[in-house]
């Protein structure tokens, strides 16, 4: 199985000069989207955590 990186080389090597901007320009900006949509999750998760925290040490401290 090919990586995302094995992928992108492959094609920016194929494509035309007028092409491998686009290209380069495209995989960077799924490289963000992927990042922010991991930090979205990470955040969503930690928040559930922290609630989750919050309502188990109500019960404790009663």
């Amino acid at each position: 199985m090919y990586s995302r990186y094995d992928i992108a080389k492959d094609e920016f090597e194929i494509e035309d000069d007028d092409g491998k901007h686009r290209l380069v320009y495209a995989y960077f900006g799924l490289a963000i989207f992927f990042g922010q949509f991991f930090l979205h999750m990470t955040q969503k998760i930690f928040v559930k955590i922290d609630i989750n925290n919050k309502q188990n040490n109500k019960y404790y401290c009663v």
